[in-house]
């Protein structure tokens, strides 16, 4: 009942939001059209109507069948009409405003009908692989058989839908396609061909022998392959109805993208005559398209290129490497670039084959991460010549740097051969941040922007350093536990430190203290910290440690989780260097610095725990910071004290102090403290939160409810 009156509610809605769009004037209109799409806007919805019609999903299948069936019969015939009034010369007699109407509402009823099919028969699957559900494929096994299977043919009609709405571009019917539909159908093949399509039946207990027919593998009796290159000839046929649409072109670009991630697709696609086809249609033509789409759609080729044969495989990379030359080498390499290098078509071939090679490098796999790093060693010149040329310009150098957290990001490391190519990698990215870090200095000038374009840009540099610390640390617990060569980790470990450098040189504190670029800035400072602390006690300038104490400070007086957890455990950390390592070699002015932020972070830290509102997950990590700092500077703890208790009462006072003095007998009995303590090396362990997890919250209990008496 609830699933039936919903679809109808939905259909009378179409009506209604075709009417008011028609009634509306053009701008609104087209404000209205840049909202988000339906998919996300009601996700919920959807969910929650795709959970009730499985409970019943012949029912709710048969439903949506039918309703399909006769919009799409509707739209048929009205498309009909149309056009046996052009052959007899009544054109303009049909072609009217009711006309239109009635074609909009039945693209629009469509649209909304395909979207319940698409929830209902398949999850998101955005984290993990998805398989048909239960409540699916066995109804669609009970069927009398394959004409009868629900399941089965409300997927073939969502093919036959998309294979009428894709005529041909030649057809004055065109004119009234929907670009939505178009997307809308692409979208939801997206999400239910991977998950149906050359199905692994071993995958399941019991599988429905129509799907296994319908959409299976060809050793499986399966139809699946031959439905999939139509599918190539309707993406083909979509570029070039929809050329200018760049939400349709995007969507069939998705649907590349989501084959190349499963192997059992992608690798008998690109042995099909319609891929060679259409990766060809694509290469030659790639410049009617819009620019926005030629990363993704790189990406896309290459993906799925990598399932292909070594030497298929390495013809298509060199296509898509010329393409990406073409825009790149030989616009830099161009006799007369100095003298047209601020002409707007020359930036945009930059811009666009700079985007192109974003694309390739996202598609890193195994089988091409060698020529990845090759391509990259070799355009490594081109970026520092842009870097030099466009200083006083954002976009290039930004574009770059987005190169640079893809690289870092995609392409493992420990794959290059020998560690001349690992040290290499680590100075072109420190060459990259050098040139990037002056470019910046000369048009920053003090501004402060904190606009969404200057705060992605700062998250991306910050991204980029954080990725390639986890990249190259691998599963080394820190740097000195790594097994490349110490000139290597090193070298890792000097551009890591530069591009902290790099982002405190080239933003100031209010942009990072956003909560998008806090977020990544203090899991990049804490991964430094963990990983890479004596190289930032070696590389790191004063004037730079005095702002990372100034962030750490910003980050216990933070409000959001992960950014509070994260500077606890940075701090916990760099307390325990400084206790057991010691700072000897310090400079004098770092080593003040060192002191003068303990004592801040004690003080804030005292004040938090025992005075402020507390999320009580961050006890432990904020607990163990104190206990860690209290270690290093007992006698500032002391004085944190006694400066809480010169406004008490007398007997506020004796009951603050027993609760104090038993805080420090536990902490001087606990095992893990005194292990700590006898601990040694250069990058020594904090002390294990779990083992100060009772002390610590007996304190706190009792403190608080003191401190809190009248």
């Amino acid at each position: 009942m609830i699933r039936s009156e919903y679809i109808q509610l939905r259909m009378l809605v179409c009506e209604d939001s075709v009417k008011e769009s028609s009634s509306r004037n053009d701008a609104q209109s087209i404000d209205h059209g840049l909202l988000a799409k339906d998919y996300i806007v009601y996700e919920d919805q959807l969910q929650f109507f795709a959970l009730l019609a499985r409970l019943d999903i012949r029912t709710s299948m048969d439903r949506l069948y039918e309703s399909l069936c006769s919009r799409c019969s509707a739209l048929q015939s009205e498309f009909s009409r149309l056009e046996s009034a052009m052959s007899n010369g009544s054109y303009a007699d049909v072609n009217d405003e009711t006309t239109q109407r009635s074609i909009d509402i039945l693209h629009e009823q469509i649209h909304w009908i395909v979207l319940l099919m698409g929830y209902t028969l398949a999850d998101a699957g955005n984290s993990e692989r998805v398989l048909i559900p239960a409540s699916i494929s066995e109804p669609s096994a009970a069927s009398h058989d394959i004409e009868h299977d629900c399941v089965v043919q409300s997927i073939m009609h969502i093919l036959k839908t998309l294979q009428f709405e894709l005529m041909s571009p030649s057809s004055i019917l065109a004119a009234y396609g929907s670009p939505l539909l178009a997307e809308t159908l692409f979208w939801t093949l997206r999400r239910i061909v991977p998950v149906y399509f050359m199905v692994d039946v071993s995958d399941y207990r019991h599988m429905s022998p129509h799907i296994v027919s319908a959409f299976g593998r060809p050793t499986d009796g399966g139809n699946g392959l031959a439905l999939i290159e139509n599918i190539l000839e309707f993406i083909r046929r979509a570029f070039d109805l929809w050329t200018s649409e760049e939400d349709v072109l995007q969507m069939c670009v998705d649907m590349l993208l989501a084959f190349a991630q499963r192997s059992s697709i992608a690798r008998p696609i690109t042995q099909s005559i319609k891929f060679a086809s259409l990766m060809m249609y694509f290469t030659s033509n790639i410049a009617r398209f819009p620019v926005s789409i030629h990363g993704s759609m790189v990406e896309a080729l290459a993906s799925l290129c990598s399932h292909s044969s070594s030497e298929d495989h390495e013809r298509a990379f060199s296509e898509l490497k010329s393409l990406i030359l073409m825009n790149i080498a030989q616009v830099v390499q161009d006799p007369s670039f100095n003298q047209c290098r601020q002409d707007s078509q020359v930036i945009s071939r930059l811009l666009d084959g700079l985007d192109m090679l974003d694309g390739i490098v996202a598609s890193a796999n195994f089988t091409n991460m060698h020529m990845l790093f090759d391509l990259l060693f070799e355009v490594q010149p081109f970026f520092e010549q842009m870097l030099s040329i466009y200083s006083r310009d954002q976009e290039v150098p930004c574009k770059i740097i987005q190169i640079v957290e893809s690289a870092a990001r995609f392409c493992d490391i420990s794959s290059l051969p020998d560690n001349e190519h690992m040290a290499r990698f680590s100075l072109n990215v420190r060459t990259i941040l050098q040139k990037y870090q002056q470019s910046q200095d000369m048009i920053r000038s003090g501004q402060s922007d904190t606009d969404m374009d200057t705060l992605s840009r700062i998250t991306t540099l910050t991204l980029a350093i954080s990725h390639l610390v986890r990249n190259e640390m691998g599963f080394a617990p820190n740097e000195l536990e790594r097994s490349i060569s110490h000139e290597v980790s090193d070298s890792f470990g000097e551009t890591e430190v530069f591009g902290l450098y790099c982002i405190h040189t080239t933003t100031t504190d209010i942009q990072i203290t956003a909560p998008n670029v806090m977020r990544v800035y203090m899991q990049l400072l804490s991964e430094l910290v963990q990983f890479r602390l004596p190289s930032l006690i070696r590389w790191l300038p004063a004037n730079t440690w005095q702002a990372v104490v100034s962030m750490l400070l910003a980050g216990i007086d933070n409000n959001i989780h992960d950014v509070e957890q994260r500077t606890y455990e940075a701090i916990s950390k760099l307390g325990a260097y400084i206790k057991i390592a010691g700072v000897q070699g310090v400079s004098p002015e770092v080593q003040q610095i060192f002191q003068q932020g303990i004592q801040q972070f004690l003080s804030k830290l005292f004040s938090a725990l025992l005075f402020s509102p507390f999320d009580s997950q961050l006890v432990e990590p904020a607990g163990t910071a104190l206990v860690m700092l209290g270690l290093v500077d007992s006698e500032h703890m002391q004085n944190c004290f006694r400066n809480m208790l010169q406004d008490k009462s007398a007997a506020v006072a004796e009951r603050l102090t027993a609760v104090f003095a038993n805080f420090k007998h536990s902490l001087e009995s606990c095992e893990a403290v005194q292990l700590f303590l006898r601990s040694s090396g250069p990058i020594p362990e904090p002390i294990d939160s779990a083992a100060l997890r009772q002390p610590l919250f007996e304190f706190l209990v009792s403190a608080r409810a003191v401190v809190r008496v009248k």
